[in-house]
């Protein structure tokens, strides 16, 4: 499912990367009962009443009211069974559109979001973020303000600088026991946050944990349901889009910070990827 899937069922123009939520904006097909969704995005869903059964990365969860849901870019959702009276908001974007500004530069928040997606809050906290989104929504569908999209960005930066505040504040979140596979899957994800700007082998990883490459492979794949190199090569080229918009380095410069052999397998790496050379995507 990416943005693009969910514009065309809402039906309603949107800031491009970006789309807010209203009450009553989203229809149960956005959801589906039948099969695994891989989210091509990142979103925070915002559960204000009923329950939902959901299952996230091969983790499972039940959220209730008061709950804010966290998915990463090419997390597997599936979604068991939820209440009648089962009502949430969200917040979808491109991982562009977040680096753009850096709103998600601090690693160790991310290590929060893999490890505990699932956020349980106090009404009070809860209530705060709701607010955020609320003004969002409102700032999101002023289609006359010439500034929206650097309105809604700075919104969005706002928003994550709270939430981090929210989850210092907050003790434990998400499953107390994951099995020993699903903790490894988490130490991966720890491992690329950290590391993918330079090492891109799954030697690099499986040395790192201990494991032996192929042990590493199938067990990502099974959690997953992606390969090792489909989470390396995402999320690299995540971290390169977001140096190409957001800085003046030269293509050559930003093939050096990311340890690639040379520029030109450095754009035929990007071009494979994305279908645009890296300065067809800087220009875009």
């Amino acid at each position: 499912m990416s943005i693009d899937d969910v514009t065309d069922i809402l039906n309603y123009s949107i800031i491009e990367n970006y789309l807010v939520s209203d009450i009553g904006e989203f229809p149960p097909e956005i959801l589906s009962l039948e099969y695994p969704t891989v989210i091509k995005g990142m979103a925070f869903a915002f559960f204000l009443r009923g329950s939902v059964k959901v299952r996230l990365n091969s983790t499972e969860y039940i959220i209730k009211e008061h709950t804010l849901l966290t998915i990463l870019p090419e997390s597997v959702l599936e979604i068991n069974g939820y209440t009648d009276r089962f009502l949430f908001e969200f917040l979808f974007f491109s991982p562009d559109f977040a680096y753009e500004l850096n709103a998600l530069k601090d690693i160790s928040l991310l290590e929060k979001f893999v490890q505990s997606p699932v956020l349980e809050t106090t009404k009070e906290q809860f209530d705060v973020l709701l607010e955020f989104h609320s003004f969002m929504t409102k700032q999101y569908k002023r289609k006359g303000q010439k500034y929206r999209e650097l309105v809604a960005k700075n919104l969005f930066s706002a928003f994550v600088t709270e939430l981090a505040g929210i989850y210092l504040e907050t003790g434990k979140h998400g499953p107390e026991t994951i099995s020993r596979s699903e903790a490894l899957f988490v130490q991966f994800r720890k491992l690329l946050l950290a590391n993918v700007r330079t090492e891109r082998t799954v030697q690099f990883y499986a040395d790192k944990m201990c494991l032996s490459p192929n042990y590493l492979s199938q067990l990502i794949k099974s959690i997953s349901h992606r390969s090792i190199m489909e989470w390396i090569n995402e999320l690299t080229i995540v971290y390169v889009k977001a140096r190409l918009k957001t800085s003046a380095l030269s293509v050559s410069q930003i093939a050096e910070e990311f340890n690639f052999p040379n520029t030109s397998f450095f754009c035929n790496y990007f071009k494979k990827r994305t279908g645009l050379t890296p300065l067809q995507y800087r220009k875009s």
